[in-house]
């Protein structure tokens, strides 16, 4: 029993990223135990043109110096405090490091309580782009309830 829990502890340290073994040294040494890596599922990418009932739309608008095309959003949207269209729009510079410059991905999020979830990504250009873009917007701490859907036009940097 002991070292069935030791080789899960091992397992979940090969496993880890940035840690120890990583891409294909880790599935070449978890093979033969048996265990194939989990890896992260992909991220979502039917992000709609629009949201149903949206209390927000616009065709652009440009915050803290990044430009949001084909926007629309659903719910409590407080302009005054720590709102979605602004959160996003200060992820403008980290998602062009993501895409490697120019790109217009389009992004779909939902938030309350200063959580966001469901978070879906379209034309980032890779899964890895979308998937590093759909971690900065899961970071963001927008206040309000609702849903969010914007292109980040992202402009080489």
């Amino acid at each position: 029993m002991r070292a069935v829990s030791w080789v899960s502890v091992w397992v979940s340290l090969v496993a880890l990223p940035g840690c120890c073994f990583g891409g294909s040294e880790a599935e070449t040494l978890l093979q033969p135990l048996g265990v194939t890596r989990s890896i992260e599922p992909a991220v979502r990418d039917d992000v709609p043109a629009a949201l149903d009932g949206a209390s927000l739309s616009m065709g652009s608008m440009t915050v803290n110096g990044q430009e949001l095309a084909a926007i629309s959003c659903t719910g409590e949207i407080d302009l005054f405090g720590t709102n979605p269209i602004g959160a996003l729009a200060d992820q403008g510079s980290a998602a062009a490091t993501c895409t490697g410059g120019s790109a217009r991905p389009r992004v779909h999020f939902a938030f309350a309580g200063g959580v966001v979830s469901d978070v879906r990504v379209a034309e980032a250009g890779s899964p890895e782009a979308a998937r590093c873009i759909a971690d900065l917007v899961s970071s963001m701490r927008p206040a309000g309830t609702g849903a969010c859907v914007a292109t980040l036009v992202l402009r080489g940097r």
